[in-house]
């Protein structure tokens, strides 16, 4: 199963010589103010790289899901919540810093078509506010954003990074809102029927490889982290694909790079192991844009 829900953001940035788990240890001078809801996260200033490093630096919007119909208690929601506690951890955000990973936005969405619209809506806003910023870099041309979606996959044995998403709703149940499209119907409108948005199945695999030699060195062996090309029908393709589709903007330019993180049960992976999984996925991705550039899927309008 697939899912995904409303959402709620969260600041901030960590690391540790173990990123996320018990053996994590954090110290940064990020200042992370309290927000009017529960499920937002304010934007913070953060401290400037040093200048041969500024325009290395990935700035990470992360999304996980809440409850849905097959599942009251959802993985990924608990996942952002304890990305939201290591935020508080200055030690872990210096830790983060150094490795070019910086978080600024963390959100958990309700389970519905409409939340992903919405949510992408106040996401896009608050990318295009921060590259406005001087203080991010010195060429707002250069900065590289990640939208990072998580979702749950309830027949998982690992960790699926997904390579391609499908302009397509056809849901076997209703999302939260009790909307249900029994047909299949384009999930932009503007775009084909079936057009597809994808990865590059090779560049993709030696992002999974650089993660899983990451949770080596921290100690979490034997979790495979590996390419799927399959992102169901449900809302995580549909978050997957509209955020993608969203990201690319009317000169052809991508905002944003997307990718869709399937994470298992916690009765197969527990939530510690999952924590740093996706910590080391996006040490991967930000090392992975300094050394190569931003890795940038193509989509089929």
């Amino acid at each position: 199963m697939r899912a995904a829900s409303t959402s709620k953001p969260v600041g901030a940035h960590e690391e540790t010589g173990h990123l996320g788990g018990a053996h994590s240890t954090y110290v940064s001078s990020a200042q992370v103010t309290n927000a009017e809801h529960e499920n937002e996260l304010q934007v913070v200033d953060l401290p400037r790289a040093p200048p041969s490093l500024s325009k290395a630096v990935t700035y990470f919007y992360i999304t996980g899901f809440g409850r849905f119909a097959l599942m009251e208690d959802n993985p990924t929601e608990r996942v952002v919540l304890r990305l939201r506690e290591i935020l508080q951890d200055p030690g872990r955000v210096q830790m983060l810093h150094e490795r070019l990973v910086r978080i600024v936005d963390l959100r958990i969405l309700e389970v519905s078509a409409a939340a992903a619209h919405e949510t992408l809506a106040e996401m896009k806003t608050q990318c295009l506010q921060m590259r406005q910023k001087p203080n991010i870099s010195s060429d707002g041309r250069n900065r590289t954003v990640c939208f990072l979606h998580l979702g749950v996959d309830a027949s998982a044995d690992g960790f699926l990074v997904e390579r391609s998403a499908v302009n397509e709703a056809l849901f076997r149940f209703p999302d939260e809102r009790g909307w249900q499209p029994t047909t299949p119907i384009p999930i932009v409108r503007g775009a084909q029927l079936g057009a597809r948005y994808e990865l590059d199945g090779e560049a993709l695999a030696s992002l999974c490889e650089r993660t899983e030699s990451l949770l080596n060195e921290w100690g979490r062996t034997n979790w495979t982290v590996r390419v799927n090309d399959d992102a169901g029908r449900f809302l995580c393709n549909y978050l997957f694909y509209l955020s993608a589709f969203e990201g690319l903007a009317e000169n052809g330019h991508h905002l944003w790079q997307t990718f869709f993180l399937h994470c298992p049960m916690e009765t197969v992976a527990p939530l510690d192991v999952q924590v740093d999984v996706v910590l080391a996925f996006m040490v991967a991705v930000a090392q992975s844009n300094a050394q190569q550039g931003p890795l940038e899927g193509i989509l089929a309008r």
